[in-house]
């Protein structure tokens, strides 16, 4: 909602979509159904006198959801992203490379992106604790290190480097 991709306009729709994204699902296909039926139904049930002038938000809402889902949510892996502990820094423990950045492969055999992009929208980033010094972007940032090290690390762990032994 923030991105404006959701439209705030919508009644109830943050309510809704964490209901419906949290649900527990067997598959991607079924969760997305699921969402998709869901807000659907929701709408038409509590606001059937305006679905019509909400129709276009309320499709938007069902593909930004169901993209969130897609991103965030792997049931056929029976895990999302509630399963794991907080792995916000990845100086602290393996967090997402754990199957980032290892030999794990698609089910079309493609190894799986370690990308920084691949899962996350970096809205602000720099070497500076004064946050009117960052880079920012709403809209997402390419990755840059903070301090110039190359591509080095498009090529390993950031545990590689950043260890506790070395102050992170």
């Amino acid at each position: 909602m923030s991105k404006g991709t959701i439209s705030p306009d919508l009644p109830y729709i943050r309510k809704v979509g964490l209901e419906l994204l949290n649900a527990p699902h067997e598959t991607t296909t079924d969760g997305i159904a699921a969402i998709t039926s869901g807000v659907q139904d929701f709408y038409l049930r509590n606001y059937n006198d305006r679905y019509e002038e909400l129709r276009v938000e309320i499709e938007r809402a069902i593909d930004v959801l169901s993209d969130i889902y897609t991103a965030n949510f792997f049931p056929e892996m029976r895990t999302d992203y509630r399963a794991r502990d907080n792995d916000l820094s990845h100086f602290v423990n393996e967090g997402c490379f754990r199957c980032h950045f290892s030999d794990l492969e698609t089910a079309g055999g493609e190894q799986i992106s370690s990308a920084c992009d691949s899962c996350h929208s970096i809205v602000a980033q720099g070497p500076s604790a004064n946050v009117a010094d960052l880079s920012s972007d709403i809209n997402g940032l390419p990755f840059e290190h903070p301090v110039p090290i190359g591509e080095v690390w498009q090529t390993i762990r950031c545990t590689q480097c950043h260890t506790p032994a070395s102050g992170y």
